[in-house]
């Protein structure tokens, strides 16, 4: 079975490089890197050129995550797809893990697995302020997702700019797919200034998702009765 790890970045140089050593060392073999380049304006594109016959490269005007994301998927020719921040990394062990649940249960959707924070620096903050402790959650990262999740649920909503992915995730969770949480640590999320967690819209704009989700919800069952 192969796994498309999709990758979006901008303005990545820093980072995208240990990303990529991070899915190159997996202990899984049968993947593809699909990086999509969300419009950097760094070396990223200079950097990434010396892995042109390691990985499958897209350039695109600058559209925001939700876009690249959704450019990767409908690049990716994988029975399981897979996310990776530029700036996070997976465990060795991720794709290969992940699948064996798969493997297990045919009719699994989608998991999620555990993730744990790599802080840039000694800072500690009030979103996440235990850096020992391994975390479970919205993180795409510690997701694997069957190919035909997208066809069921749709892409990532492109308005959004932030809390794309708890609407993703929302959507699977009303459309009633099967999933799993799995106590598997598979990624190390980098805790660094430019994090978007960091901006003072995250948590609100969470808040928001969250809500008119429940609220579309709630319409969407009153008119079906």
């Amino acid at each position: 079975m192969k796994i498309s790890v999709i990758i979006p970045v901008y303005n990545g140089e820093k980072y995208i490089l240990e990303a990529l050593d991070s899915v190159f060392n997996q202990t899984y073999p049968a993947y593809e890197i699909i990086v999509v380049d969300d419009g950097s304006t760094d070396s990223t594109a200079d950097l990434l050129k010396f892995y042109a016959d390691k990985i499958h490269y897209v350039y695109q005007q600058n559209s925001g995550v939700s876009s690249a994301r959704n450019t990767g998927i409908k690049l990716a020719s994988g029975d399981y797809i897979a996310f990776l921040d530029h700036d996070d990394l997976f465990m060795l062990n991720k794709l290969e893990d992940s699948l064996k649940l798969f493997n297990q249960d045919p009719m699994l959707d989608y998991i999620v697995s555990m993730w744990k924070c790599k802080f840039e620096t000694s800072e500690s903050d009030d979103y996440f302020n235990h850096a020992k402790d391994f975390h479970q959650g919205i993180l795409l990262g510690a997701h694997l997702f069957r190919r035909q999740v997208f066809a069921t649920v749709g892409l990532f909503n492109e308005e959004l700019h932030f809390a794309e992915d708890s609407d993703f995730l929302l959507r699977c969770v009303n459309a009633g797919l099967k999933c799993i949480n799995s106590n598997d640590v598979v990624l190390y999320y980098r805790r660094h200034a430019t994090n978007s967690t960091k901006s003072p819209n995250f948590q609100s704009d969470n808040r928001k998702c969250t809500l008119q989700f429940l609220r579309d919800s709630i319409l969407a069952r009153r008119a079906a009765k």
